[in-house]
């Protein structure tokens, strides 16, 4: 076996001497993501803080990465807490619970995410796609908007979608509806990654953009 290697390994051509970026195979990257997503070692982000000799005022010494960063995140903390108010009856009851008080689910023929009503005891939603790509573009997206506009459009819908989908029933009944496109393993996967999606997510209460939805559902 080892002579069998070492053959095999004599055969092969030559490591280039440049560096070179490859990507990695689709189905490997499926398999985990998170295994394979570029990431740099911290020791050269070190490295290259230093270089820029970054000063502040009033401070004798040069920061650490380390301290900015935890001072950034610390600041962005502190603006998040100021401007929220959280108010709970805002919020949307399960697809299951709205199905046994009679309510019915119809797939809304616009294109818009966002364009969700409730008409006539039927709530129309429009289709919503679960693969394995979802979760990280959701939360990019989330992410984005935070840091970047004043709107929550994003925010408020994953919020919304996790109050209506809680458990696998939830999602057998808008998968039957034909409201989710379910590419993931099962119906409980489904509803793992959209409860894992509403983590991050907050609700304000004077600008919620479903909240007229949520109290018509309600009454």
């Amino acid at each position: 076996m080892e002579e069998c290697l070492q053959v095999k390994l004599e055969k092969l051509s030559p490591l280039p001497s440049n560096c070179c970026i490859y990507r990695v195979p689709e189905r490997l990257h499926q398999i985990n993501e998170k295994a394979y997503t570029p990431q740099l070692p911290f020791f050269i982000l070190e490295d290259l803080f230093a270089l820029a000799a970054i000063e502040i005022p009033d401070q004798h010494e040069n920061p650490t990465i380390i301290t900015v960063t935890y001072e950034y995140f610390k600041g962005l903390e502190a603006e998040k807490q100021e401007g929220q108010q959280y108010h709970k009856g805002k919020t949307a009851p399960s697809v299951t619970d709205l199905h046994q008080a009679g309510v019915h689910f119809s797939l809304s023929k616009s294109n818009d995410l966002f364009a969700i009503e409730f008409k006539n005891r039927t709530l129309h939603i429009p289709k919503l796609k679960l693969q394995l790509e979802t979760e990280s573009l959701f939360r990019n997206l989330i992410a984005f908007e935070q840091r970047h506009y004043s709107e929550n459009y994003i925010n408020d819908y994953v919020f919304l979608i996790h109050h209506l989908v809680n458990t696998a029933k939830d999602v057998e009944l808008l998968v039957q509806n034909g409201i989710i496109e379910n590419w993931l393993p099962d119906k409980e996967a489904a509803s793992t990654l959209i409860n894992n999606l509403s983590r991050g997510t907050t609700l304000l209460a004077d600008s919620f953009y479903f909240s007229g939805l949520c109290k018509a559902a309600k009454d």
